[in-house]
Parts: C-alpha cells; sequence; structure tokens
C-alpha cells in the first residue's frame, strides 16, 4: 500500500514539503496558462490538485511540461492546432480505402443474398453484382488500388506460367516474381514513349539503357501473397507511389502480381529507382516533360482510385440489408 510522502516524515519537516508541494501547483500552474494568484480584487487563484492530473491537461499544453514531447518548458505558447481535414465526397483524390479482400467478401455477401432472401429487389441486385464482378473484376481490383488499366498501362497482360517456372517445391519460384516485375517496368516505360511526341519519344527509349539519362533499380522489396502454379496467366501492373516534381532523383514505384485464375493478388514488388546520367557518372534529375508526364499520370492513377472506391462501396451498399430501391437501381443509369 502506498503511503502518503509526509506520513512517514518528522513532524519538523512536514511544513516544508508543503511549501514545496504549493510552489510545484503554482509553478505547474504557470506553465499550463491558469491565471496567477490574486493580486487584485476578484482574481482567480490556481486550480486544486484534482484539475491538474495529465488526463485533464490539453494535448497542445502537455508539449509545454513534458520535455519528452517538446524541449519547450519555458512557457511560450503552443503552436496552433492544425486545420480539420475535409470531409470526404465522391470528388475528394483519396476516398476511404477498401479492405484488400474486398472482392471475395463482395462476392460471398451477394451469394448469400441469393440463397437467402428468395426472391425480391434486392436478390435481383445481387446477381447483378456477380455478374458486373465476372466482368469487370480486374478493373475494379486494380483500380481500386490507384493501378490504371488497360494496353497503356499494363506492363504484363495475361503472361502464361511456363512449367518450368516452378521449382521443386510444386509453386513458381519466388526469384520469378522480380523477373515477372521487371519486364512490367520495362513495358511500362516504353509506354511513355510510344505515347509521347517524336521529340521526346528517344529520351524515354534511352531510360531503359546506358545511354544518356536513364532509371536504375537500386532495390526491390517482394511481398509474397499466394503462390503461383501451373497453369496459370497472370496481369503485372505498376503504379508511382509519389508524385515526382522537378527536384526529383529517385522514383518509388509499386507493382502488383495478379492471378487471373484465382482472381486476386499473388504479390506485391517495392522498387525504388534512381535517376542516372551514365554520361557524367553520377544522379540528376529527371527532364521536364517526364516530370510533367510522371505528374498527369499520378493525378489520373488517384483520380481513378477515387472513381473505382466510389463505384464498388456503392456495389457494397446496393445489397445491403438496408438498401433503398434507389441504391438497388443505381447503377442501371451509371
Amino acid at each position: 500500500m502506498n503511503r502518503h510522502p509526509a506520513s512517514s516524515l518528522p513532524a519538523r519537516l512536514v511544513p516544508a514539503l508543503r511549501i514545496r508541494q504549493h510552489r510545484y501547483l503554482a509553478t505547474t500552474a504557470r506553465w499550463l496558462g491558469y491565471p496567477q494568484p490574486a493580486t487584485q480584487p476578484g482574481a482567480l487563484s490556481p486550480p486544486p490538485l484534482h484539475l491538474l492530473t495529465p488526463h485533464m491537461v490539453p494535448p497542445h499544453l502537455k508539449r509545454q511540461i513534458n520535455p519528452r514531447l517538446s524541449p519547450n518548458i519555458s512557457g511560450h505558447p503552443a503552436p496552433p492546432p492544425a486545420a480539420p481535414e475535409p470531409l470526404i465526397t465522391e470528388d475528394t483524390v483519396c476516398p476511404p480505402s477498401l479492405s484488400s479482400r474486398w472482392l471475395s467478401d463482395l462476392r460471398a455477401q451477394a451469394q448469400i443474398r441469393i440463397s437467402t432472401e428468395g426472391q425480391g429487389p434486392i436478390v435481383n441486385s445481387a446477381r447483378r453484382v456477380l455478374s458486373h464482378l465476372h466482368e469487370n473484376w480486374l478493373d475494379l481490383l486494380a483500380g481500386s488500388e490507384g493501378y490504371l488499366v488497360g494496353p497503356r498501362w499494363t506492363g504484363l497482360a495475361n503472361q502464361q506460367i511456363s512449367w518450368g517456372d516452378m521449382d521443386s517445391m510444386g509453386h513458381v519460384n519466388n526469384v520469378m516474381y522480380n523477373r515477372f516485375a521487371e519486364s512490367s517496368r520495362l513495358n511500362y516505360l516504353r509506354g511513355f514513349a510510344l505515347a509521347s511526341d517524336e521529340e521526346h519519344r528517344q529520351f524515354w527509349l534511352e531510360l531503359i539503357t546506358p545511354r544518356s539519362i536513364g532509371w536504375i533499380l537500386k532495390s526491390i522489396r517482394t511481398e509474397y501473397k499466394c503462390p503461383l502454379f501451373y497453369p496459370d496467366n497472370i496481369t503485372v501492373l505498376h503504379r508511382l507511389v509519389n508524385r515526382p516534381d522537378k527536384d526529383t532523383e529517385k522514383i518509388l514505384m509499386e507493382a502488383v502480381i495478379i492471378s487471373n485464375e484465382k482472381q486476386r493478388v499473388a504479390a506485391r514488388c517495392y522498387e525504388e529507382l534512381v535517376v542516372y546520367d551514365y554520361r557524367i557518372g553520377q544522379r540528376t534529375n529527371l527532364r521536364p516533360f517526364m516530370v510533367e508526364a510522371l505528374q498527369e499520370t499520378y493525378d489520373l492513377q488517384e483520380k481513378n482510385r477515387g472513381k473505382i472506391t466510389t463505384h464498388v462501396l456503392k456495389l457494397q451498399e446496393s445489397i445491403s440489408p438496408l438498401a433503398t430501391d434507389q441504391n438497388k437501381i443505381w447503377w442501371k443509369s451509371s
């Protein structure tokens, strides 16, 4: 049992201890910005001890008395609180993120509605959702994570898994995932060359050669989500992680390897590339027209991610138990 400090002290020391406690409270009150002891009639006195407990102190004032949070304990005013984040709407660039298993969960939810509801509008809506997912699963799955899908953006489309890609463990060897990502990355860069004008096309093509300014892979980290087996086809996509600017010397990219048979992500690769000038043997910056093209691509990624995420959320809402008639038919006119 904890004892009060004064109960274990000689009687002659108790007054001194109380004086120190009073000074501590007065100093703490001054740090917290409370009014000082009355010097004029009607002025407020420092608050009692129970008002100075840690859970009662505002967060922006704790930094003034906690040296681990901030070295400023001199009583200077704390910085103003940050502005509140804006509300998320359909036009917001960064909508709420979806669960990594949203596709399988939505399919399971639609099948449950069909098997348990019998007949009715919600069952018809569930059937339409299943058909929609079956036809557009790749666009929805990749787009919800910010990947652009189509001939212009797809690094590897329906790449067939070979028997020789597997090892003695009976699944595709781990090294092959990095090879898939490498081939996809080169095709992704070639897509910029094919989409550019004649004046800049050669500069884009030289990014994958040691002639002038090129991209060098500095590091790659792979997360394996599920094994791949023969026979199967895969789709490999790339996206920009950050929005480049004129001072960019490194590019962060993320690749996703999708099993078409399982309709799920098999692996993710996180890549860091540096911009290197082979002519002078050192790092350099991207050319201005490259920065502009990559910025447009990043903005398009985020816009498409917001659109697909909103679309998926409406799909989920259309078969929820609380769905209204308007929710169930929303996509007939979309």
